[in-house]
């Protein structure tokens, strides 16, 4: 089955097991938020996905779908490792929010793209 991004970002938005899922794979409590299309406030970058637990950003998270390039695939792993970055130099990502400790980000690809690539 071929997913367009959007359809990637529809689906976490409106499928509660489907968000319950990817906070089970990250290891986040069931309570944590997902903030759609999320700005930061150090260069712009818009995360696909802000994971917020309370206060504290416990993740980000990069969603692509089947339909991508190679471009579009390097662009997300690029994005990745900016909030990586961003939490290694204890950057403030946003205003009156703070990285978690336990924070890690995510590159979610779905598994049509996998086949379609041939890479599993």
């Amino acid at each position: 089955m071929v997913m367009r991004e959007s359809e990637v970002h529809d689906l976490i938005q409106s499928d509660k097991s489907t968000k319950n899922e990817i906070l089970n794979i990250l290891k986040k409590p069931l309570d944590t938020e997902f903030i759609h299309e999320d700005r930061y406030d150090i260069n712009g970058i818009i995360a696909d996905f802000t994971l917020l637990h309370q206060t504290k950003i416990v993740g980000t998270m990069e969603c692509k779908g089947s339909d991508i390039n190679t471009t579009d695939y390097v662009r997300g792993i690029g994005q990745v490792f900016q909030y990586e970055h961003f939490f290694e130099q204890k950057y403030l990502p946003k205003k009156g929010y703070q990285f978690d400790d336990n924070f890690n980000s995510a590159l979610l690809i779905t598994s049509s793209f996998v086949i379609r690539s041939n890479i599993a």
